[in-house]
């Protein structure tokens, strides 16, 4: 089996097995298209990780 350490990927469920793919996408890119504007590492990070906090169930 060939090492993916590192390598995004995408993980799925079909018909109860768990199917794991190389993600060919640049995740920033589509985080871009996804929110109809430019995503900023350095600002925008934060931002997520405060929502991701504020909005986590216990």
């Amino acid at each position: 089996m060939e090492s993916m350490e590192g390598t995004e990927l995408l993980i799925r469920i079909d018909d109860n097995k768990k199917i794991l793919e190389s993600s060919q996408e640049d995740p920033f890119r589509v985080l871009d298209e996804l929110i109809s504007e430019p995503y900023n590492e350095r600002t925008d990070e934060k931002k997520a990780e405060e929502w991701l906090l504020r909005n986590i169930s216990h």
